[in-house]
């Protein structure tokens, strides 16, 4: 879990993490006449370390088996997954002998189903194309699942760093996370292909655009 929630938040559950050692350790120095026989040792956490856990338990299963750490090396996969994608649309529309400025918006849904909205008359073609290259297919899909990752692992780090600073409102700061994980969820990706350059955001079921940091200012 150190990978979705990012450095900001190491610190908090590192800390939950010695915090328990040292109750466990001190479990073991007493005499084993102070314990009852085949009881188990209790940890007792704090309100916030308990909210904690409880957050990372959400964000584990909303990202299962999407980590994508908030390293250099992590951001640079999901540019060059977007990078990928960009290639292979370019080398599909070559394939088709389709030539020239081509406006394509390409939707990823949270279902992993791809459609192609275009005024281009072949665009039920370029659909059937992208859908039947599954390098290409993959690629799309690939950066709905990096974007999405990175856009909530942002959100844990900030609020595991303001939580540190400010324990009292650890739930609050918990629970926006928790809306940034449902927005996320909820949301298609979608693609746009002009003069040859690929850019991407999310749209919300409203049909809002927003990118993967926007949104993302926590305030008490």
């Amino acid at each position: 879990m150190t990978e979705i929630i990012g450095n900001a938040g190491q610190g908090l559950v590192g800390a939950t993490n010695a915090a328990a050692a040292r109750q466990r350790a001190s479990a073991a120095s007493m005499p084993q006449s102070g314990r009852a026989s085949g009881t188990l040792d209790m940890i007792t956490l704090t309100k916030s370390a308990r909210a904690a856990a409880a957050l990372m338990a959400d964000a584990r299963a909303a990202t299962a088996g999407k980590t994508l750490s908030l390293n250099p090396k992590g951001l640079n996969e999901l540019d060059a997954m977007m990078a990928e994608a960009q290639s292979g649309i370019q080398d599909m529309l070559q394939a088709l002998g389709i030539v020239g400025d081509t406006a394509l918006t390409i939707s990823v849904r949270p279902d992993g189903s791809v459609s192609v909205n275009s005024d281009h008359p072949r665009a039920a073609e370029i659909e059937a194309a992208i859908n039947g290259d599954p390098g290409l297919r993959n690629a799309l899909v690939g950066v709905h699942v990096m974007a999405s990752t990175r856009r909530i692992a942002d959100a844990m780090g900030q609020a595991m760093a303001a939580a540190r600073a400010d324990e009292g409102n650890a739930g609050a700061y918990f629970n926006w996370v928790r809306g940034i994980i449902a927005q996320t969820n909820g949301a298609d990706q979608v693609f746009t292909m002009t003069g040859g350059s690929l850019s991407t955001s999310f749209v919300d079921t409203a049909g809002n655009r927003f990118g993967i940091s926007d949104g993302l200012t926590l305030t008490a």
